[in-house]
């Protein structure tokens, strides 16, 4: 996630961005391919819904490096904090004294025991979480409208320049035909640039 929010933020990053569809996008998948140097930005998230009464996991602050929950939505710090790195699951005690009296009570998602209250979620559910938070900013938003574009790109070769029906044989002379009408829709766009630029 703090890739995904710096990759945003700064135009110049070593890591490849790569737009997908929700459906195809897994916590597990994005894991993987940033061990690889690539983001994968979906578009959409797919599966359940976060409760409405409940509030966010990303309400909680955690240090992904030392994997501790170091706050709750109250700002108030946890008596104790640990990583089980079995289950991928984050654990937090608070005093009971902080959450008396507490705003977020309501909504808030730590549970009340004997000595302590606590708060359980996995790795998963907090980087979804913030993945639903980030996707509602307007540098995300932005960031996914790029590929509304490039979806668009095959069908307007299609349209434009009827590239499903070439009047040619034979593999090389097919690349050929596609990169003469390649060129002919690059060579728009620099116009049309060039004309919205007053040039």
């Amino acid at each position: 996630i703090e890739q995904i929010n710096s990759s945003i933020q700064e135009e110049n990053t070593a890591l490849i961005q790569i737009f997908i569809d929700g459906a195809y996008y897994s916590f597990d998948l994005a894991k993987k391919a940033l061990s690889l140097g690539i983001i994968l930005i979906p578009g959409e998230l797919t599966g359940r819904k976060p409760a409405e009464d409940k509030m966010s996991y990303a309400s909680f602050k955690v240090n992904e490096q030392e994997k501790v929950i170091t706050e709750c939505a109250n700002e108030k710090e946890p008596v104790k904090s640990e990583f089980n790195e079995d289950t991928d699951t984050y654990t937090a005690k608070f005093n009971k004294e902080d959450c008396h009296g507490c705003p977020h009570k309501e909504s808030c998602r730590v549970k009340e025991q004997v000595k302590y209250n606590s708060i359980r979620f996995s790795e998963q559910q907090y980087a979804t979480a913030k993945l639903r938070e980030e996707m509602e900013t307007k540098e995300y938003i932005k960031l996914t409208s790029q590929r509304a574009g490039v979806e668009g790109i095959p069908s307007v070769f299609r349209r434009v320049y009827n590239v499903d029906n070439m009047p040619v044989r034979g593999l090389v002379r097919s690349k050929i035909w596609f990169g003469i009408k390649v060129m002919a829709s690059n060579v728009k766009k620099l116009f049309k640039s060039v004309k919205l630029a007053g040039i």
